[in-house]
């Protein structure tokens, strides 16, 4: 037989005792009073950091921008001058536009005879390439020097190729120094301009 204290205290733990279903309910509200207390002492340290990304991140896009379009122009040179001095064949010969333009009717553009393309150059003959990927031609030329230069023209995709200077609009070519080569660049009529000439 129990003792009538030792038979109280059991039917007083009894009666305190939570169901689990409440017990579980008890410790959703503690995290959620948690979590709610850790917002106003670290709060201000996410904020924080969010606006130093958000003033980073409008610091660096224009100048990974700029990067970009110089990297595009430097990509445009390099892929030239590499097509300039492997002098593949002449799949056409011609000392004027006019006498080759037969021949690339593939290019979906009509041929030019650029002013800015270093006159005085005498046409040897031409081409089919690609620059960037976008079909082009190129065209071998003979300078007043007896020195070989490439004139690559293609049809001027900002998006792929990257804002260059438009001559119709007075700008000057830019020029880069790659492989030993000067590689002029430049818009001109809708189409891309690539002259590659020895320094």
């Amino acid at each position: 037989m129990k003792s009538p204290l030792k038979r109280s205290v059991n039917e007083h733990l009894e009666s305190v005792r939570l169901e689990p279903s409440r017990l579980r309910e008890l410790e959703r509200v503690q995290r959620q009073a948690a979590a709610r207390r850790w917002w106003p002492r670290h709060g201000w340290a996410v904020a924080a950091a969010a606006v130093v990304v958000a003033a980073i991140t409008v610091v660096l896009l224009p100048w990974q921008a700029a990067v970009d379009d110089a990297d595009r122009a430097v990509a445009i040179a390099e892929e030239v001058a590499v097509q300039h001095l492997k002098r593949r064949p002449l799949e056409v010969r011609g000392a004027t536009i006019a006498a080759v333009e037969d021949y690339f009717d593939e290019l979906g553009f009509r041929l030019l005879d650029s002013l800015r393309a270093a006159p005085g150059a005498e046409l040897l003959g031409g081409r089919y390439c690609s620059v960037q990927g976008v079909i082009a031609a190129q065209l071998r030329r003979r300078d007043a020097a007896g020195r070989t230069q490439s004139l690559f023209q293609a049809p001027y995709d900002a998006a792929r190729f990257g804002p260059l200077p438009d001559v119709g609009n007075g700008e000057a070519p830019r020029t880069l120094q790659v492989r030993g080569l000067n590689v002029d660049l430049w818009v001109e009529r809708g189409l891309l301009f690539a002259l590659t000439r020895e320094s």
